[in-house]
């Protein structure tokens, strides 16, 4: 089944109130309440727009694919490839890296900001 990812999402780039991003790039309160708490059936495409564009990414950033014995998918399928991977947010892993680990993924990041 495929489902909302923004919490994580929105934990990994460093936003810690939700509910109040989503008002502040123009979704309405009850409607990103809604978002946040999966109560919803089908989402707008301009709220997906108005985030994506807020958050600099794709759409797919948006939506992990949780398996479900009732909508299995074959190894093959291309929504695997949103499946969630078990691995802490992106802020834990940064946190628990050493000084020399944390001048490697300086140097990284400098090398990727260039190439935009």
């Amino acid at each position: 089944m495929l489902v909302l990812n923004l919490h994580n999402l929105l934990n990994d780039k460093g936003i810690e109130q939700h509910n109040l991003f989503l008002q502040k790039i123009g979704i309405h309160r009850s409607t990103a309440s809604n978002i946040l708490n999966s109560n919803f059936t089908f989402i707008n495409i301009l709220h997906i727009s108005k985030i994506c564009h807020a958050l600099n990414c794709l759409p797919s950033d948006l939506f992990v694919w949780v398996d479900s014995p009732s909508h299995p998918l074959t190894e093959t399928h291309a929504l695997q490839k949103l499946k969630k991977k078990n691995t802490p947010p992106l802020t834990t892993r940064i946190r628990n890296l050493n000084p020399d680990q944390l001048d490697q993924l300086s140097t990284l990041l400098e090398g990727i900001e260039k190439q935009q």
